[in-house]
């Protein structure tokens, strides 16, 4: 009876383990970077970004269109270049909050950036201008490349001239990337997350080292015939994963849609709803991960128990003819 109540609590035990290590490698900055990879993080921002342009109304003073505009921003701002970033971004952040660190710092240099920047907007806008139609007379005494591109292109002018036209104006715009992202301080959201964090922490370590206990304390107790209550505390518990991937992440993805898009007509929303799947798919991956190891151990310690008892019958019966 009493190794039943144990196996029960082993398996509620071994259950928000699981948990608290899903959420215990959310603290590794290599790890959020490498699912961030495999769930296509920077893809997904890419394919939402047009809405979010046109949202912010970021593109209304460019001689660009949102679609122009973000495929200049794909060739500017790289897969490589987007997970770098991320990565040192997570690195500061996540030192901060779990308490590595007391202060929040980290600086980028953008000055590559805005480089590369310039020379994608000179090519696009090299293109529009070049399939412009020549000016006409009444049209020349108002012509001017300053801010953005005239109504029509010189007939006469060379193409020197053009590019260093093009190319200034590519220079004012790119001019709007800062040289440097230096942040020195914490914001107060992020300071005020920070102690619950901390627990957190400290509470996923403690339920670790309880189950540990209990685990080490049964097994000491019961010895062999622990093995068949803590193969079907593994076992239940994955099969109990299993479960929780199948139906509570697609619920929280479908409360989460519900929320963003309830009363919401920002063109934000979805793309606030893709960025929340990935991170749940991120979730899910981990905890499927982990209940594939549950079952496995459960099996393997459950066959083990079973050859363990089959082989000690004939050695208790030997024992009992020979006295």
């Amino acid at each position: 009876m009493w190794r039943g109540f144990v196996g029960l609590i082993l398996t509620l035990l071994l259950f928000l383990s699981s948990l608290g290590y899903v959420f215990f490698q959310l603290q590794t900055p290599s790890f959020i970077v490498t699912q961030a990879r495999e769930e296509k993080m920077y893809e997904r921002l890419i394919k939402n970004l047009e809405p979010v342009l046109k949202e912010m109304n970021v593109g209304s003073e460019l001689p660009l269109t949102n679609k122009e505009l973000v495929e200049v921003v794909k060739k500017t701002v790289d897969g490589k270049r987007f997970y770098d970033f991320s990565e040192l971004v997570t690195n500061a952040y996540l030192d901060y909050l779990t308490g590595r660190t007391d202060k929040l710092t980290y600086s980028y240099d953008l000055r590559p950036v805005r480089s590369k920047l310039a020379d994608e907007l000179t090519v696009r806008l090299q293109k529009k201008y070049n399939a412009l139609p020549i000016c006409q007379a009444n049209q020349l005494s108002t012509w001017e490349i300053s801010s953005t591109l005239p109504n029509c292109r010189l007939s006469n002018e060379s193409q020197t001239d053009t590019n260093r036209n093009l190319a200034n104006l590519s220079q004012q715009i790119s001019q709007m990337v800062p040289n440097q992202l230096k942040v020195v301080e914490a914001p107060r959201s992020v300071r005020q997350w920070q102690p619950s964090v901390v627990l957190a922490l400290s509470i996923i370590k403690g339920v670790w080292l309880v189950t540990l206990l209990v685990v080490g304390l049964f097994l000491l107790i019961s010895r062999s015939r622990a093995f068949v209550t803590l193969a079907w505390s593994f076992i239940l518990v994955g099969i109990f994963e299993v479960g929780f991937g199948l139906i509570a992440w697609d619920w929280l993805g479908r409360l989460i849609s519900e929320n963003f898009t309830n009363g919401s007509e920002s063109q934000l929303a979805p793309v606030a709803i893709d960025l929340s799947a990935g991170i749940l798919e991120i979730f899910k991956s981990t905890l499927g991960n982990i209940s594939v190891i549950m079952l496995i151990v459960g099996v393997t310690s459950l066959l083990l128990a079973i050859i363990y008892r089959h082989k000690s019958k004939p050695e208790a019966a030997a024992s009992v003819k020979l006295s």
